[in-house]
């Protein structure tokens, strides 16, 4: 599995890009992919999905300009990119993810705390959003893979 660490200067660009989008998200009422009304607490996760997508671009040798700030975007090229802080954490894809992608985008799993990011694996979406991998066991259902279940990196 590969590990990326953000430099300093890099670290602070993808967190300025999710300060950015959190704002975005306040100043439009926008709740959280759970239904639940925006915290404080939630500026942490917009910053380390944007670290998890920056991470997974410089994996790729891909220029990451951090515009994937709306649902129907890719994060990175042609990927959707999805992050947990969890070490043990699932890919989890909300029913109205999937609806903004083809069966055959690429979704990555990216584990960790900014700046150290662990690139799991991935899946394309067609074989995450599966009756298999239906949960109604989370608080809001959702379609879950665990980590040993997704592809090996070096093999997208």
């Amino acid at each position: 599995m590969p590990t990326v660490e953000l430099d300093r200067l890099t670290f602070s660009y993808a967190a300025y890009i999710g300060v950015g989008r959190h704002i975005r998200a306040l100043m439009k009422d926008r709740t959280q992919t759970n239904d639940k009304k925006r915290g404080p607490e939630d500026w942490g996760n917009d910053i380390e999905a944007a670290c998890a997508e920056c991470a997974y671009a410089l994996w790729a040798n891909m220029f990451w300009m951090g515009g994937g700030n709306r649902l129907d975007h890719y994060d990175v090229g042609h990927v959707s990119i999805k992050h947990t802080v969890r070490p043990n954490g699932r890919l989890l894809i909300a029913p109205e993810d999937a609806k903004k992608f083809t069966e055959e985008t690429p979704v990555v799993l990216v584990v960790g705390t900014a700046p150290v990011m662990d690139l799991v694996g991935w899946l394309p979406m067609g074989a995450i959003t599966t009756d298999r991998n239906w949960n109604l066991d989370m608080p809001r259902p959702c379609w879950a893979v665990t980590q040993g279940d997704l592809r090996q990196m070096e093999e997208l």
